[in-house]
């Protein structure tokens, strides 16, 4: 068996405000929807995957995810506050200095996510 693609859906009951969302803070563009579905794809060229599903759902998201996306940038500050004015929330914050600057947030439907900045090799 050959794998001929991989692809990420990420259930949401408000698929409106969690496509809105996401397009804004990815760069993304709403590409397809079709019934309860929305396909969001990259707009330009970048490394990682360059794009992905969301699914409405009847049910409210209950528990913390158990996978999440990682948003690595030049600037975790500056990228925490643009995603804060789209609707993001700072769920926490590095307690201890590692090799990432690392925030962790949440989408306007609590799907957690982090915000990354690898930090240079002293």
């Amino acid at each position: 068996m050959t794998v001929l693609h991989l692809s990420i859906t990420l259930d949401c009951a408000d698929l409106e405000l969690v496509g809105s969302f996401w397009s804004e803070a990815l760069d993304f563009k709403d590409v397809e929807r079709e019934g309860d579905w929305m396909m969001l794809r990259a707009l330009s060229p970048r490394s990682g995957p360059r794009g992905f599903t969301l699914q409405k759902v009847p049910e409210p998201k209950q528990v913390k995810n158990r996978m999440h996306f990682d948003v690595v940038v030049d600037d975790v500050e500056v990228e925490v506050e643009r995603l804060g004015s789209l609707g993001a929330s700072v769920l926490a914050r590095e307690a201890e200095p590692t090799t990432e600057e690392t925030v962790v947030m949440a989408d306007p439907e609590g799907n957690e996510f982090c915000v990354i900045r690898v930090r240079a090799e002293d």
